[in-house]
């Protein structure tokens, strides 16, 4: 008799093309669950690195074992419903108790991750219920870093919980586990699934939504990873900031810190493309925000009164708001005394170089998390691909906190452009300078980029905070687009919002996947998560 055979089946739980899984006994001791994985499914490396975690939440191996055509894993069987059978038999969960829940599935989750594991796969059929709280179980489609984070028609998640680079618009890592926490949070605050694409995005806009959560779960399930939060420990702790619920006029209306993202630093996969091919080792990280169109868009009914805030813009200049004009900007820098909230608006050391400029630069501070956005000028009369700027952030001892390369595809010349970014900060820096890289030789040529333009810009803010900067950019000549892109790039808008002196207050970005054709336009959108008081906004568009 073989170990397998010692094994007394009493039932079996599911059944698929990723294998059984069995309720098992053992002489009299358990039960436990017994995975029966077609030896070509198998992960080996998750299954032989689960053991090495500490964590309640996990599943706790008690063997694993080869049979000719299996892999089989043995591991306690936690009693308890799913939680997507609570939410069959009790509807939606109040505030308090789904965030609880998503807490602690974000411990086990960074469990994971802490020790490479992506988990790929966290849906409410997933998450098990029991009287100690939430466990997170079924690892078929698991993987470790290392691996190839592509697999099979049947390994790429479950529709609606699964992040949009599971499905092949990018590698997944644990920014998509991310993704699939920010929608069982929703399914869990509606009772809705995400397939009901219509039903979910209503029952997520409801009065009665929690506008911190809402606003977590929208910064959660991004469709560009770099602009969701960075670890499910940063998910996690910004559901902990946050009010629990909407129960008063003072809840809904007072302003709110800036969701805790994490270490958001907006890097799309173009830009790091680029990165590869020109070689450029010295940059680490190359930063552009490529959010796109949101799988969850902010609720069209109730707002502000910064609905009224409109303005247009031309060829890549401003667009002034209602309450007057913001269409030409400072070249130096401009800086203020901090405000009630905290808020700073400050250049810190700034250096001209012979090509390129740092005008305008503001940034604040909220939640370990720095914002930052400026502006970035061509000086010269040619044309800069892969322009760049290096912002730092200094503590009160002259100690660098952070420091980063930021870099965009192509700048003409003369032309002005604006970029936002994030930074993962502990402790609040005295300054933030923004230091433009001079261009190398081979880097700049007599090419003329593609001319874009932005028009009918408006903005307006959602019930639950969300600032969103609309538009059409338009192709107004369609040049010669960087060579490592060729005809298919994309288009990078920066929306930069300022108060009623005309001084940036913040400002956020999206990356549209395509570009229009000469001549026509196309709309875009960006959305800004943050609680700012602002009199008008404008937006940038550039090669992406």
């Amino acid at each position: 008799m073989s170990v397998d055979d010692s094994y007394h089946v009493e039932r079996v739980l599911a059944r698929g093309r990723g294998g059984i899984t069995e309720l098992v006994t053992l002489g009299g001791t358990g039960p436990f669950v017994r995975k029966r994985i077609p030896v070509s499914r198998a992960r080996r490396g998750v299954w032989a690195t689960l053991p090495e975690i500490d964590c309640a939440r996990l599943p706790h191996i008690e063997a694993t074992y080869e049979m000719p055509d299996e892999f089989i894993v043995i591991y306690d069987y936690v009693p308890g419903e799913t939680a997507e059978q609570l939410i069959e038999s009790r509807g939606k969960l109040d505030p308090a108790e789904a965030r609880r829940l998503i807490g602690e599935v974000c411990e086990a989750v960074s469990a994971l991750h802490a020790h490479g594991i992506v988990h790929r796969d966290i849906t409410p059929s997933n998450v098990v219920v029991a009287a100690d709280g939430a466990h997170l179980i079924d690892f078929g489609i698991a993987m470790l870093g290392g691996e190839d984070a592509k697999g099979g028609d049947d390994q790429l998640g479950t529709w609606g919980f699964a992040a949009p680079e599971q499905y092949g618009f990018a590698k997944t890592d644990v920014r998509s586990d991310v993704y699939a926490l920010g929608r069982l949070l929703g399914y869990l605050l509606t009772s809705v699934h995400p397939e009901d694409k219509e039903g979910y995005k209503r029952a997520l806009a409801s009065s009665d939504m929690p506008p911190n959560l809402y606003a977590a779960i929208l910064r959660a399930t991004e469709f560009e990873p770099s602009a969701r939060y960075q670890s499910a420990a940063d998910l996690a702790r910004a559901l902990r900031e946050g009010p629990g619920e909407r129960d008063s006029a003072d809840a809904s209306s007072s302003p709110a810190p800036r969701e805790s993202a994490g270490n958001v630093w907006h890097a799309s996969a173009r830009a790091r493309m680029i990165a590869l091919v020109c070689a450029i080792a010295a940059i680490a990280v190359v930063a552009a925000l490529l959010a796109t169109q949101h799988l969850i868009p902010a609720p069209t009914d109730g707002g502000t009164a910064s609905d009224a805030i409109s303005g247009d813009a031309s060829s890549g200049a401003a667009s002034g708001g209602a309450s007057g004009g913001a269409s030409s900007h400072d070249t130096a820098s401009r800086e203020s005394t901090d405000s009630p909230s905290a808020r700073q608006d400050t250049s810190g050391a700034q250096a001209d170089t012979d090509v390129l400029s740092v005008g305008e630069s503001h940034w604040s501070a909220s939640n370990s998390l720095v914002y930052a956005e400026y502006s970035l000028t061509n000086n010269s009369d040619r044309t800069v691909t892969l322009p760049s700027a290096t912002v730092t952030g200094y503590a009160d001892n002259g100690s660098i906190l952070f420091s980063r390369e930021e870099t965009l595809s192509i700048l003409a010349s003369g032309e002005t452009t604006y970029q936002s970014t994030i930074f993962d900060s502990s402790t609040r820096p005295a300054r933030v300078e923004f230091t433009p890289i001079s261009p190398s030789a081979d880097t700049m040529s007599s090419d003329t980029p593609p001319l874009l333009s932005t028009a009918n810009v408006s903005a307006r803010t959602s019930n639950s905070g969300v600032i969103s900067v609309s538009g059409t950019v338009s192709l107004e000549r369609d040049g010669s687009p960087p060579y490592y892109l060729g005809d298919d790039y994309g288009i990078h808008v920066t929306a930069i919002l300022r108060d009623a002196s005309g001084g940036i207050v913040g400002g956020g970005v999206n990356f549209l996947y395509s570009h229009p054709e000469e001549g026509s336009s196309m709309p875009f959108e960006v959305r800004i998560f943050e609680r700012t008081d602002y009199a008008t906004c404008e937006a940038y568009a550039t090669v992406g």
